[in-house]
């Protein structure tokens, strides 16, 4: 199993959220750098470099990356599969979680939320993907408000 490196970070929401094309989306197997995530990993596009792979799903959520079937995960596992030479894959989900899921579930449902059990799943999938011998997992850190 490969390492999992969490770091935290501050991200800044992009001056927009219409679909862009990302540099490697889609086809080309030699990104080193793959980075997934809500819609704040676009921020990442700013950097226009060849080695990097920049894929965001618009509202992802942590929490959905455990369920087996959920889309988002089936494309990062997919995404991984075509990038073989992949040195790092950075995650950068949690935001939704963190900054929507949980004022709606507590204020707007009156739910409770397990932020604990949506970041152990999360942890669980980021040390459970497929990645090359020696490539590095790197969690991005939402920050709750």
């Amino acid at each position: 199993t490969p390492p999992v490196i969490l770091r935290s970070t501050i991200m800044a929401q992009p001056p927009t959220s219409r679909r862009r094309t990302f540099p490697n989306e889609g086809g080309a197997s030699n990104a080193k750098v793959c980075f997934f995530g809500d819609s704040f990993v676009r921020l990442f596009s700013l950097v226009k470099h060849r080695d990097l792979n920049i894929t965001g799903f618009k509202g992802a959520t942590a929490k959905g990356l455990a369920r087996p079937e959920n889309p988002n995960r089936l494309k990062i596992l997919d995404t991984l599969r075509r990038r073989p030479r992949a040195e790092r894959i950075v995650l950068s989900f949690g935001n939704v979680d963190v900054h929507l899921s949980y004022f709606f579930k507590t204020y707007g449902q009156e739910e409770p939320i397990d932020l604990v059990e949506i970041a152990e799943s999360y942890a669980d999938f980021a040390a459970s993907l497929p990645v090359p011998p020696g490539a590095e997992i790197i969690v991005l850190g939402a920050y709750p408000s």
